[in-house]
C-alpha cells in the first residue's frame, strides 16, 4: 500500500507541475510532448507522468495521441470563460442547498473569521496566494453544509486548473476586496435564509471571478500569437 500511495503522490505532483508549466506556457498550445520527454524534463519514471497525461486530458488541456504522446489544447479566453459559467451555475445550486438546509451561527462565526483574516498590507503577490488559499478554505468549510454531494465533486473538477490560471494571472487587489465582501454579503444572507439574496450574491461572486480573471489574462498577453 505505501508503494501505491507514494505514486499517487508523485502522479498527483507531476499533475500539477505539468499543469501549472502548460498554463505558463513552458509547453505551448499546439506542442506535442511524450511521456519519456516529461519523465527527462521531470526526472521521475514513466508512471506518473502517463498518469498526469490522463488527469489534464480530463481538464481538456491536453489531448491524447495513441502512441504519439500529447498535443497542448489552446485554452483561451472563451474556455476560460465557460469553465466559469458552468462552475458559476453549479455554485448558485450548492448555495441554494446550503440556504434550505440552513447555517449554523457557530459555522457563520468561523467562517466570518477566516473571511476575515485576510491580510491587505502583504506584498500583491504573497497576498494573491494567501487569498487563494484563504478563499478555498472558506468555500470548502461552507460547502460542508451542502448534502449534494455531486453538485460538489462538478464544482471542485476545475479547482487545480483554476488554480494554476490564478497563480498566472494574479487576482487584482480590488477583485480580493470585492471577493471578501461578497462573502459577507453571502454569510449575511445565510444566516437569514433569505434565499433570493444568496442567489443574488452567488451569481454576482461568479461573474466577478470570472471578469477578472479574463481581464488579468487579457493584459497579460494571454494566448497572443508567436510568443
Amino acid at each position: 500500500m505505501l508503494k501505491d500511495d507514494c505514486i499517487v503522490t508523485v502522479a498527483q505532483t507531476i499533475t500539477d507541475r505539468l499543469r501549472q508549466d502548460i498554463i505558463d506556457g513552458r509547453y505551448k498550445a499546439g506542442e506535442r510532448i511524450t511521456v519519456s520527454q516529461i519523465s527527462q524534463d521531470y526526472h521521475v519514471s514513466a508512471m506518473p507522468v502517463r498518469e498526469a497525461f490522463q488527469g489534464l486530458k480530463g481538464e481538456h488541456l491536453i489531448e491524447l495521441l495513441q502512441y504519439k504522446g500529447a498535443i497542448i489544447k489552446d485554452l483561451d479566453a472563451k474556455s476560460v470563460s465557460d469553465i466559469y459559467d458552468v462552475r458559476g451555475a453549479i455554485e448558485v445550486l450548492i448555495m441554494e442547498n446550503i440556504c434550505k438546509n440552513g447555517l449554523p451561527p457557530e459555522k457563520a462565526e468561523e467562517l466570518a473569521a477566516i473571511n476575515d483574516s485576510i491580510d491587505f498590507a502583504q506584498p500583491s503577490l504573497e497576498l494573491n496566494q494567501y487569498f487563494t488559499d484563504t478563499n478555498e478554505r472558506f468555500h470548502q468549510a461552507l460547502f460542508e453544509i451542502c448534502d449534494n454531494q455531486q453538485a460538489k465533486n462538478m464544482y471542485v473538477f476545475y479547482s487545480n486548473l483554476l488554480r494554476a490560471l490564478k497563480k498566472r494571472y494574479p487576482l487584482s487587489v480590488e477583485r480580493i476586496r470585492a471577493s471578501q465582501a461578497e462573502h459577507r454579503g453571502m454569510l449575511e444572507a445565510l444566516s437569514k435564509g433569505d434565499l433570493e439574496e444568496t442567489r443574488r450574491i452567488s451569481v454576482l461572486h461568479a461573474q466577478g471571478a470570472k471578469s477578472d480573471l479574463l481581464k488579468q489574462m487579457e493584459e497579460n498577453g494571454a494566448n497572443k500569437k508567436g510568443e
